[in-house]
């Protein structure tokens, strides 16, 4: 078979799909690292005099890092629910409305950096556990009056005498 038709390409299934993508080409781990950026920026910006530039930068940042948390907080909000994103979300506003621009980007990309990475522990988590239960055999060996019997997996109960290779 020919690789212009396509033949030999393989087929995917939702198990595969699930591949990950180096931390670099994540949103959610990138829209943080920017936001990061930009507030880095911003304090050498202001160390160096550039009050305005500084300012601008401090914005982007928080702009940035609130993007990642404040759109879930007002949904769950209008839903009924509180958060700790929420009241991020109020610390940051708080912080701009007193004129601490600085302060609330940092507060936005802390945290913004801070979810990116519970949430990619999270994921990592969950395809370990995925890959151990792909090891949980279909079938097991019991042992019936002395022989064994092969049941299904799920059909086990408590107390049945199980052989093992």
């Amino acid at each position: 078979m020919s690789a212009a038709c396509g033949c030999d390409e393989p087929t995917t299934t939702p198990e595969t799909e699930e591949v990950e993508r180096p931390w670099w080409r994540d949103r959610g781990i990138m829209v943080p690292v920017f936001s990061g950026v930009a507030f880095g920026t911003g304090l050498v910006l202001e160390w160096a005099g550039a009050e305005i530039a500084a300012v601008v930068a401090f914005w982007i940042g928080l702009l940035l890092g609130a993007s990642t948390f404040t759109p879930g907080a007002i949904r769950k909000l209008f839903k009924g629910k509180l958060g700790i994103g929420l009241l991020m979300t109020i610390s940051a506003v708080g912080a701009v409305i007193l004129g601490y621009v600085e302060e609330a980007a940092a507060l936005a990309f802390l945290y913004s950096i801070a979810e990116a990475l519970e949430d990619k522990a999270m994921d990592r988590a969950r395809g370990g556990l995925r890959a151990l239960l792909k090891l949980v055999p279909e079938t097991a060996t019991v042992l019936r009056d002395g022989t064994p019997v092969q049941v299904q997996a799920k059909e086990l109960t408590v107390g049945q005498a199980m052989g093992v290779r």
